[in-house]
């Protein structure tokens, strides 16, 4: 769980500053791996 909330909170951040098409993949993978 550790790993997801941090994941989520990163994502946020990017988010903000980078697009959500570029975040977006990013978390769906990521999720997936675990």
């Amino acid at each position: 769980m550790g790993k997801v909330h941090g994941s989520l909170a990163r994502a946020g951040k990017v988010k903000s500053q980078t697009p959500k098409v570029s975040s977006y993949p990013s978390i769906h993978e990521r999720l997936s791996d675990r």
